[in-house]
Formats: C-alpha cells, sequence, structure tokens
C-alpha cells in the first residue's frame, strides 16, 4: 500500500511539473494600429506577432476594454497559434471609441485552441492601458539605397501629436533608433528618417506615436531586404482549406500579386498599396502559384499554394 501511494505521489509530482512547464506561444510585439478617423472618432484594432510552440496548436486571446478591465468590452477574439510557425501577425475586431479614449487590452495564452481558447492558461498575460492616438497614419514606406534605408510616412491627421519614435527589431524585442518631432499640423504632414549603413539580411521597422498625453500607438511592421538580396514572402497556411494571408518581407508601393492558376493564367491581380500584406479568400481546390512582382526592378518570385478543401 506504501509503494502503492508513493508511486501515485510521483505520478501526481509528474503532472504537476508538466503543467507547469505547458509550452506557449512566444508574443513578439503588440500594440494598437488606428484603422480610419472620422471627426474625433478612431476606429482602432490591437494587433499581436507572435510565434507557435514547436509542439502543438495553442491559442491565443485578445480582450479590449473601454477605460480599464473594469469597462466596456470592446472587442474579443480567439485566434489559433499553429506549431512551430514563424512570426504571424493577428488582430482582435476593429472598435470604434473617441480618439482621445483611454482603452485596455489583455492578451492572454491557452494551452490548446480549436478556434476557442480551451484549456489552462500559460505563461504570463499582457496587460496594457493605452489608447487610439490622433494620429492618423495614411502611408508609411521602405526603401533601400546601397546600405541606406530611407523610411517616409504621411498623416492625414495630427492633434496634440508630439513626436514619431522610430523603432528596430533587434532579435524579439524592438528598440528606439530615433525621435523625429511632430509637427502637429491638424491636416496631416510628411516625414523621412534616414537609417544609414544598414545592410542586414532583412530589417524590420515600426514607428510608435506619442502625443502630448503621453499615450502611444505603433504602426504596423514593415520589413526590408538586405542588399543584394531577393524578395521574400510567406503564404500561411499552406495547403489550406481555401483563405491565405500572403506577407511581403520587402514591399514598395509599386508591389504587385498576383494569383495563377497550374498552367500560369493569371486569375487575379492585387496591387499593394501602404501594405506588405493582403488575403487570399474562397479559394476553390486545386493548386495555385503566387506571383510577387517588383514592379521597379522587374524582379519575380513565385511559390506554390495548395487548396485541400
Amino acid at each position: 500500500m506504501k509503494k502503492f501511494i508513493f508511486f501515485l505521489g510521483l505520478q501526481l509530482l509528474f503532472i504537476v511539473a508538466i503543467a507547469q512547464n505547458v509550452p506557449c506561444p512566444t508574443i513578439l510585439s503588440h500594440g494598437f494600429t488606428t484603422v480610419t478617423t472620422v471627426g474625433t472618432n478612431c476606429t482602432t484594432k490591437v494587433y499581436v506577432y507572435a510565434s507557435g510552440d514547436v509542439g502543438a496548436q495553442k491559442g491565443l486571446r485578445i480582450q479590449v476594454y473601454l477605460g480599464t478591465i473594469t469597462g466596456t468590452l470592446l472587442a474579443d477574439t480567439c485566434v489559433i497559434v499553429p506549431p512551430r510557425s514563424p512570426s504571424n501577425y493577428y488582430e482582435s475586431p476593429t472598435f470604434t471609441v473617441p480618439c482621445t479614449a483611454t482603452i485596455t487590452y489583455v492578451i492572454t495564452r491557452y494551452t490548446s485552441s480549436n478556434g476557442s481558447c480551451q484549456g489552462g492558461t500559460c505563461g504570463l498575460t499582457v496587460t496594457v492601458e493605452g489608447g487610439p492616438l490622433p494620429i492618423k497614419l495614411s502611408t508609411f514606406n521602405l526603401k533601400r539605397n546601397n546600405a541606406n534605408v530611407t523610411l517616409s510616412w504621411k498623416t492625414e491627421l495630427e492633434m496634440n501629436a508630439k513626436e514619431f519614435i522610430i523603432q528596430k527589431r533587434q532579435g524579439n524585442e524592438f528598440v528606439d533608433v530615433a525621435v523625429v518631432a511632430a509637427l502637429n499640423i491638424l491636416n496631416g504632414s510628411t516625414y523621412t528618417y534616414l537609417d544609414n549603413n544598414n545592410s542586414k539580411a532583412v530589417s524590420e521597422y515600426r514607428i510608435k506615436m506619442v502625443d502630448f498625453d503621453g499615450k502611444y500607438a505603433n504602426s504596423e511592421t514593415r520589413a526590408i531586404k538586405g542588399t543584394g538580396a531577393e524578395t521574400e514572402f510567406t503564404v500561411f497556411p499552406n495547403p489550406t482549406t481555401g483563405s491565405a494571408k500572403i506577407t511581403i518581407t520587402d514591399v514598395t508601393e509599386n508591389t504587385e500579386v498576383q494569383v495563377m492558376d497550374n498552367a500560369g493564367r493569371v486569375l487575379k491581380t492585387i496591387i499593394l498599396v501602404n501594405t506588405n500584406s493582403t488575403e487570399l479568400n474562397n479559394l476553390q481546390k486545386g493548386v495555385y502559384l503566387i506571383r510577387i512582382v517588383n514592379k521597379e526592378s522587374g524582379d519575380a518570385v513565385v511559390k506554390k499554394l495548395t487548396v485541400i478543401n
């Protein structure tokens, strides 16, 4: 009997140890993105960049509240983080609040998911209080000239705007590399920043937009390839059951996405403006070719997409 109790105790300790070490998705970055501004109201969403656990599918829940976490629930969504997935972009549903409002978002990681977060939680829960910013960013682009990268962005609205902090990814974090003072012109303005001596294989940037009240929001992340590198892009998931997201490492306003059948006939053409990604939906079963064309250089890269629905 004592042996049985001892063995049972070991089993319980083993289960507890496993429960305390359940792998989680890795959250790389997160923040607010203002989609549109109408008058003094901002339509906004929360974004998360996360990579998958090596062993199994996990869940990532994004909840957004007006004011503090005791306030009105503005958005609540659960997304699936596939196993062994690299850094992927996830977002909450959009919501509209006054541009000066304070909102709080909570990011919780779950041990499993089938579209709705399940199982126990794992890792640390992220809680951030902030808000959509009274700055509307209309464009954000990167351009390389040999070892120099120029960041250019335009705003359509600036109210109480203080500064733009240029951030660059180093490992799993973004670090501040420069500060550009905001002109605080109501109808917006144009800005540039030159990052010298940059010849990395891939560089990722974002802009932290700060107002005089201390509130801030981050732009979407932009990436640019290094000197002599070819354009890179991902198609995820692949194979798919009908929908896939295309994300391009290096994009300009003159980047074209072509969706072709297996015979090379162009079925759809998408021009990317002010974004480095696009989604394909309602694809029929079959094999497709995704072709990315840089209209300035003429370079093209092709990858295969398989639909298995």
